[in-house]
Parts: C-alpha cells; structure tokens; sequence
C-alpha cells in the first residue's frame, strides 16, 4: 500500500530546453537547444528507451562546452528527472519524511568493519543501515521490476549491508528512488537471478526494503524537484 502522494519541494533548479538529435558515443549524445544551437549532453543514467520517446530534453551546463541531462519530458508531458547525483544529493532531506523523524542525523558513505554504506540514518526509532538506489524507468508503467537485469553489484552491495546491520545490531534497507512519478509499485526482480533469490531469502528480517517517487515540477527554466510519496515494494 502507497502513501498518499504529497508535495514537498527539495530542491530548486535551473535547465535549459533542447531536443535529441542522435545518440553519439554512449552515454555522450547530441542535443539542440531551443536556440538552435548544437550541444553535447551526458545522458547519465537514462535509458535510451527513454531517450528515443522524448518529446524534449532538460538540461543544464556541465563544464564550458558541454551539458548533463537533468530530465526528459514525454508526449504526456510528463517530465522524469535522470540525474543520480541530484537524486543522491536529496536523500539526506527524504529521510526525515521517510523515516517520519523531523531531525534524522544522516552521515554518508559510512564504513563499518571494513565494509561501506551508503547513509548510516539515526532515528528516533534507531540506527538504520541504508543503500541507496536511483531508479530510471524506461516506461511509464505502473508497475517497474528493480533491478532491470541480473546485476551482480547489488548482490555484493546488499551482502555488505547485511554484514554491517550484523555487526550494529541494526536495522537496514534498501532505499529505491524511482524517478518515474507514474510508479505505484517496485518489484525486485530476481528473474535469471537465481543467486539474488537465494540472498533475499537468507538476509530476510535482517533487510528490508522501501522505495519512494521524486518528481519534477516546470515553472519556466526553473524545476522544482519534489518528494512524491512512498511507492510500495514487492520482494
């Protein structure tokens, strides 16, 4: 069960409008701008399925000559922010919503006996371990499957996180920002996983998982990245 969506505004910034030309030397493609000028863009993290149905490009300057995508809009007009890095920068404002804790002390990139996390969250309801995940969806259907492929990385990451919650006597999570505000639902997919499946099942109620929207609001060449609500997960 979802929360109800609600509008907390995290973040403001400024993009510039462009359109896809073509995709050059992945993850570099070629954009232009409302201006008619030629650009070279970083797509980050988004999906080239994504890319191929834009309608248009939201970008902001990265260096003198270049640009990184920050969102995509669609022929709903519907935008999907595709930067990790803000997403990442937002957490530590998500965690007292999340955590519905007004002052949660969030340190990043914590090691514990030999072992990194991402966020080591304290709660008034306690210590929380947590991986952090930005989620790009390449479709806009209700339901999304994280991760999209067998990926060995989060096996290993997830593996760490259970040997550190151990070693604190701690709770630990798995945080998914999903990016596509039209997401009700995450399922973890272990199709072709079979290693991933057996994980899940050994670190059962020693991690747990959550996952919640970020949304993006135009007002002209200014977005408002906003908290969208908790999405629920399905393991």
């Amino acid at each position: 069960m979802t929360k109800e969506t609600v509008a907390i505004p995290l973040a403001r910034l400024t993009a510039e409008r462009a359109v896809l030309r073509r995709i050059a030397s992945w993850p570099w493609i070629e954009a232009e701008t409302v201006r008619g000028a030629r650009i070279r863009v970083h797509a980050g993290a988004a999906p080239r399925r994504l890319l191929v149905r834009s309608t248009q490009l939201l970008v902001r300057r990265q260096g003198l000559y270049e640009y990184r995508l920050l969102a995509v809009i669609d022929a709903s007009d519907t935008a999907i922010l595709t930067d990790n890095r803000v997403v990442e920068n937002l957490f530590p404002h998500v965690a007292g919503i999340i955590y519905n804790d007004p002052q949660p002390l969030v340190k990043r990139e914590q090691w514990i006996n030999g072992t990194r996390v991402d966020y080591l969250v304290s709660t008034n309801q306690g210590l929380i371990l947590v991986e952090h995940k930005t989620h790009v969806p390449a479709s806009p259907s209700p339901e999304t499957l994280y991760p999209p492929a067998p990926n060995p990385r989060l096996r290993r990451q997830l593996e760490v996180l259970g040997r550190a919650a151990e070693a604190l006597a701690a709770r630990a999570e798995i945080v998914i920002a999903v990016t596509e505000p039209r997401v009700d639902r995450v399922r973890i997919s272990t199709v072709g996983d079979p290693v991933l499946l057996r994980l899940l099942r050994v670190l059962a109620g020693r991690v747990s998982a959550r996952a919640y929207r970020v949304r993006v609001v135009i007002n002209g060449d200014k977005l408002d990245i906003v908290y969208g609500g908790e999405v629920g997960v399905q393991l």
